[in-house]
């Protein structure tokens, strides 16, 4: 009978070599593999190149754009800017117009005020000279 060990050892030497299969091996013995490989890695560079700078392209008038827009902002910002100052020395102008015209008003109308008293007091005068006047001449005839 055999031993265990000398069994293990003829399984062994019945399992086929590995062959050797390294990279540079399958290069070298099939240049028609190593031909279509350098074509499709040549072929997606090309792709990846022409992707590349075609949204490459793209994204440079997607900045000028961006940037174009944000000009066109600052410059749409500085002219409210200005509208609002200019608005605001509109409203401080009319403002001082009202202000000038509110305290000549009031000065008229002191003045008003003040000829009315003297026309009253004058009307009572004259009343009072009138009444004197009839009762000094007597019934009317």
């Amino acid at each position: 009978m055999m031993g265990i060990g000398t069994a293990h050892a003829q399984v062994v030497n019945q399992v086929p070599a590995l062959p050797d299969i390294s990279p540079w091996r399958v290069l070298v013995d099939d240049p028609l593999f190593l031909v279509s490989n350098l074509l499709m890695i040549a072929v997606v560079a090309l792709v990846i190149w022409s992707v590349r700078r075609r949204y490459a392209r793209f994204y440079s008038i997607q900045r000028e754009a961006l940037d174009h827009r944000k000009e066109a902002d600052a410059q749409s910002l500085a002219r409210g800017q200005s509208t609002e100052d200019m608005i605001a020395r509109q409203y401080g102008v009319i403002n001082a117009h009202n202000e000038q015209f509110a305290a000549r008003y009031e000065e008229a109308l002191r003045i008003s005020n003040e000829t009315l008293a003297q026309i009253n007091t004058m009307n009572q005068n004259l009343t009072r000279i009138a009444n004197r006047l009839d009762s000094l001449s007597g019934p009317p005839a």
